[in-house]
């Protein structure tokens, strides 16, 4: 299809505008440049990629599809265009790899072992979004980005979503421009080759926008409910803890008790041991008492006998008057 005049004026204001939004580099390194009809073809498999995982329209896939210099010169706007090819290559290639794996769903929840009564309440487990009727996970799964439903977007994967949105974003900006720059009514017959243009890349950028905007949903839905998770298992713990804490104190209290019955134990043996001592002293100076009557009597009877010995030995002739007399 041959430019218009005003398709000309157009391209001159675009290459202006790719003049301020990315300045151009040079590079020698560069055997062959990236031209607009292969960066359209590339958001082409992309954008159709993401429609048939999130089973959308093809108006942005169709738009795409008709070569059309001004959205090649739109997309030539892209700074990076080298890195854009990686990226939609990339996505593209991940969504083909997550159809061929038809992975099923495996809910990967951590295994929060449920506690006895005797350690604590059993932990909560995080209520992880329904990976068969959430909305984001049947947009995210066939793409590759995800693949159970505690499992986020993140890697590379994720990374070649948003350095496709940036490309496209820049895209649209610079084919706004030149459908404003054109100045006439986008609506008329006149502007349908710049400013349809616009809407095409508008289109693809809006798809391109889906995975990217349901990565940071479901992101957010995991994280709310991982933080579930985790308030409730702080009160279960806590609550846990209080348990715990009136158990020391009864214990405590127990032994407390023990501890006192035991003092009062040791008191009474002590004062019956006291008494057996005392009771033994007692008995130990009675017989002391008798031992010495016993040696007293003991010594009385041998004095006498001693007495009656020395008389009889005075005489031993026999018996003399005056015999029993003292001093004799």
């Amino acid at each position: 299809m041959k430019k218009t005049r005003t398709t000309e004026c157009v391209s001159t204001i675009l290459l202006l505008t790719l003049a301020i939004l990315a300045p151009a580099a040079a590079s020698a390194a560069e055997p062959a440049p990236i031209g607009g009809a292969e960066l359209q073809q590339a958001m082409y498999d992309m954008i159709l990629v993401i429609e048939k995982a999130g089973g959308l329209d093809s108006t942005a896939s169709n738009g795409l599809y008709w070569n059309s210099p001004d959205v090649e010169q739109a997309l030539e706007a892209i700074p990076n265009k080298k890195q854009f090819l990686e990226a939609t290559r990339q996505i593209v290639k991940r969504s083909q790899a997550a159809r061929i794996a038809g992975r099923t769903d495996l809910a990967e929840t951590s295994a929060l072992v449920a506690a006895s009564s005797e350690v604590g309440t059993a932990a909560f487990t995080p209520n992880y979004p329904d990976t068969g009727t959430d909305l984001d996970y049947l947009v995210l799964h066939p793409l590759g980005l995800v693949s159970n439903n505690s499992s986020r977007c993140s890697g590379g994967g994720f990374a070649y979503y948003q350095a496709a949105l940036a490309g496209a974003n820049i895209s649209l900006t610079a084919a706004q421009l030149a459908c404003d720059a054109s100045g006439c009514d986008p609506t008329g017959i006149v502007c349908i080759s710049v400013c349809g243009a616009t809407k095409i890349v508008q289109a693809a950028y809006l798809i391109a926008k889906v995975p990217v905007d349901a990565c940071n949903s479901w992101d957010a839905k995991i994280a709310a409910a991982e933080n579930e998770a985790a308030w409730k298992n702080s009160e279960l713990a806590l609550s846990d803890l209080s348990t715990h804490d009136d158990r020391i104190g009864a214990a405590l209290a127990s032994q407390s008790a023990a501890t006192a019955q035991l003092a009062a134990d040791l008191l009474a043996h002590d004062a019956a041991v006291k008494s057996l001592m005392a009771q033994l002293e007692a008995g130990l100076s009675r017989h002391d008492e008798d031992v010495k009557l016993l040696l007293s009597q003991l010594l009385s009877t041998m004095a006498s006998g001693q007495t009656e010995i020395i008389k009889l030995l005075k005489t031993p002739e026999g018996r003399r008057p005056g015999w029993n007399e003292d001093g004799y």
